[in-house]
């Protein structure tokens, strides 16, 4: 296969002309909308899925947050509360939070985290015990990450056993996205805060220059493990031979997150060649990460009949309380059932011009229950970067169902369904929850949709 056809696989979607029918519309392909797409799917709905590009959920950074948060340092790993504690703590205390607002999540999240790790068995999503402590991932960010669990190609970089070890983080000297030195003294400062009278070390190791002649800081991490793919055979021994002459005494390998548009063989690959334990470091947008989630998604619609159609919706028919069409730039598409499913902000989801708004229907947008209409963006951000950016919670109100309701929590449309980033209390910013909450939503969206 060429480079090229490595860096941009072909399109699964189509394009909308003239009128499609289906039970289920479901509006974004992001994590969510495929959950929301596949769980229909699975209930023998005819879906369709229409979108106008990339979802943001192409920037993932290789884990999932389902209940996270609450290790105010010192509290050491081995200390740390439970999943289902954190869980709980989220229904004790974000009383606005979709894990609150939508169903009933302390049931229904393990089947809704099953039913993501059955669809997407490329992405190696691990069996979730909710009575377990979150795992601990470096990033390139800087510092470790509190989360659920990992992609495959990172799952063995989980800290929780290794603070009193060390681990080595492997970067290129010309690719400054994984400064492996700053990564390594970033690292060590913050599992040693965490975890008071601990041994963890964490050095660097020097892989020399990405072996291209082109810069490779001005190429997509998605070309740059084209070209590992396409070049593994020479690349991966050299690499080898390198950290074994570094790493003698590291129990554990973190790699730049290139390895691969797959990631998990080439991880594999370097453990059997070192004899060492290696994962990639999760990522920071753009994401490799990203792109295999995209292509995962793509994959699971794809072999379960869903009709994907490149296009953006922007109106509707009705009929009394119900969406009789959606009207997209080059068609129309007829469902029994509707699923929103695109976004906050920076999908387009929601926008705000004279006011804040929902951008296909022009629902009215919520913050912690109340409306707010043609208030001042700045009246939501903090002036503190580590304040409360209310922004980032912004969205749609539902009920139990996940049904958008008006100033007056009265159902706006009987067969529109909403899920993910566009709800109301749904917030990366908060770091508690993420793609649990996306997976959750959507998996329940399915559901109602398919039923409705």
């Amino acid at each position: 296969m060429s480079l090229a056809a490595l860096q941009f696989p072909p399109r699964r979607e189509r394009e909308l002309d003239g009128v499609a029918e289906c039970d289920v519309l479901v509006i974004g392909g992001g994590l969510a909308g495929a959950m929301a797409a596949l769980s229909a799917r699975e209930q023998s709905a005819s879906v369709i899925v229409v979108r106008p590009a990339a979802a943001a959920s192409r920037m993932w950074s290789g884990a999932v947050d389902v209940a996270s948060g609450w290790l105010p340092p010192p509290c050491p790993f081995s200390e740390a509360p439970s999943i289902g504690s954190n869980l709980r703590h989220i229904l004790r205390h974000f009383p606005w939070h979709p894990y609150v607002r939508i169903g009933e999540a302390e049931k229904d999240l393990p089947a809704a985290l099953e039913f993501a790790a059955r669809e997407l068995p490329q992405l190696g999503f691990p069996a979730v015990n909710l009575d377990e402590s979150n795992g601990i991932f470096a990033s390139t960010a800087g510092g470790w990450k509190s989360s659920a669990f990992a992609a495959r190609p990172a799952a063995a970089g989980d800290l929780r056993s290794r603070t009193d070890s060390k681990v080595c983080i492997a970067g290129f000297s010309n690719w400054p996205s994984c400064d492996a030195p700053q990564l390594a003294a970033m690292l060590q400062a913050a599992i040693r805060a965490a975890n008071p009278g601990c041994r963890f070390e964490a050095a660097a190791a020097d892989l020399g220059e990405w072996p291209e002649q082109d810069d490779p800081s001005w190429r997509t991490p998605r070309y740059l493990a084209a070209m590992l793919d396409a070049n593994r055979q020479d690349w991966l021994p050299r690499w080898a031979e390198k950290l074994n002459a570094q790493t003698r005494d590291a129990s554990l390998l973190l790699l730049p997150p290139l390895m691969g548009t797959k990631g998990a063989d080439v991880c594999e690959e370097l453990s059997s060649l070192t004899g060492k334990p290696c994962a990639e470091l999760l990522s920071r947008p753009p994401s490799i990460f990203g792109e295999r989630l995209h292509e995962a998604l793509e994959s699971a619609l794809e072999s379960r009949g869903v009709r994907i159609y490149r296009d953006r919706a922007g109106g509707f028919l009705k009929k009394g309380d119900r969406l009789e069409a959606i009207v997209c730039d080059n068609g129309e598409v007829k469902a029994r059932m509707v699923v929103l499913a695109h976004g906050k902000f920076a999908s387009g989801g929601l926008v705000r011009d004279s006011e804040f708004s929902e951008s296909v229907f022009n629902l009215p947008l919520f913050v912690r229950g109340e409306p707010v209409g043609y208030r001042l963006p700045e009246e939501f951000l903090s002036p503190q970067v580590g304040g409360e950016h209310l922004i980032f919670e912004m969205g749609v109100k539902t009920d139990t169902s996940g049904r958008p309701l008006d100033e007056d929590d009265r159902v706006i449309w009987s067969n529109l369904v909403a899920c993910g980033s566009c709800l109301m209390g749904y917030s990366q910013t908060l770091g508690i929850s993420g793609a649990g909450a996306a997976i959750y939503s959507g998996w329940r969206a399915g559901r109602i949709a398919a039923a409705g």
